[in-house]
């Protein structure tokens, strides 16, 4: 069962396929640990989920009063779940847009920043590295922005400089950056 942990939309349910390979939403109590470490920052804040999947890290930050949402997700199944779950919501289309194309290919082209960058792409299909390079190149990043990637595995970055911090949930990773420049 996948619902929304804590904010206004609290215990709500959201829609998935439990069968599609190509989804695997963030679970309950690491959502749950996520907002709870950035409950700080969210409030108010612009919010860009990178790989948006069913929306629940999304539509979770809109629960916890963040002021604009930005998914990006282009596998279609998922779309027509995201879009599902906000409707079913009530969701006012002013806190959140969805951008149905791969973000790998686009980011270099939104002209607009971001406080909060959540990261949470396929396993193993992406190199973390290369996503971090990407995302400073692209200046998507407002000048105290926060970078959370979800990973399986700990991470380690070159070429910048940060402060961070990990947390381990079961075999999920959660890796928090701010401060980030390049060296």
């Amino acid at each position: 069962m996948l619902n929304i942990t804590s904010g206004i939309y609290r215990s709500r349910k959201l829609k998935f396929d439990e069968k599609n390979v190509n989804l695997r939403p963030t679970k309950n109590n690491v959502r749950n640990a996520l907002f709870s470490i950035i409950k700080n920052e969210v409030g108010n804040s612009t919010f860009l989920d990178m790989f948006g999947g069913t929306g629940a890290i999304g539509i979770e930050a809109i629960s916890n009063n963040a002021k604009h949402v930005v998914f990006y997700e282009n596998n279609k199944e998922n779309i027509s779940f995201l879009k599902t779950n906000i409707k079913e919501l009530k969701i006012d289309s002013n806190h959140y847009q969805i951008e149905e194309k791969d973000v790998m290919k686009e980011l270099k082209n939104i002209n607009k920043t971001f406080d909060i960058i959540f990261v949470d792409p396929p396993y193993k299909k992406y190199d973390y590295q290369s996503l971090l390079d990407l995302i400073f190149e692209s200046k998507v990043l407002n000048k105290n922005c926060l970078i959370i990637f979800e990973s399986e595995k700990e991470l380690i970055f070159s070429n910048f400089e940060f402060q961070y911090k990990i947390y381990k949930y079961g075999r999920v990773y959660l890796t928090k950056l701010w401060n980030v420049k390049r060296k």
